[in-house]
């Protein structure tokens, strides 16, 4: 058994983690993680930390404009772009320009619908 923080990693009978000559964040397809609160489960050491944040309320990801912290980076990211403005998605059929993917998927959806479901049933003819 081997520690995440102060919360340990229950390891299967047949299912360790191993880490081999150095390299980490490699799974090997037979190695499970489990985490000892919920039923959660993974190959990647990093997931389980990042998961376990759920358990424990930590946010290590701290907004430099703002008090906003997050539990994953990649959130703080999002968060950031509330402040630069930033809109890296783009609409390939008008000008509109989103900050997330989800906010361009409705876009798609409500503006150019008709477009996607033409191309869609004319790839199905083929």
């Amino acid at each position: 058994m081997s520690k995440l923080g102060h919360h340990p990693i229950q390891v299967g009978v047949n299912m360790a983690w191993q880490e081999s000559e150095g390299r980490t964040g490699v799974p090997q397809e037979d190695k499970l993680l489990y985490c000892p609160h919920c039923s959660y489960t993974t190959l990647f050491p990093s997931h389980l930390k990042n998961h376990a944040a759920i358990h424990t309320g930590e946010k290590p990801f701290s907004c430099p404009i703002c008090p906003y912290r997050a539990k994953l980076k990649h959130h703080l990211k999002k968060h950031i772009r509330i402040h630069t403005g930033e809109k890296p998605y783009a609409c390939s059929f008008c000008s509109y320009r989103a900050k997330q993917t989800a906010h361009l998927a409705s876009h798609v959806n409500v503006w150019h619908r008709n477009i996607v479901e033409a191309a869609s049933n004319e790839a199905k003819k083929y």
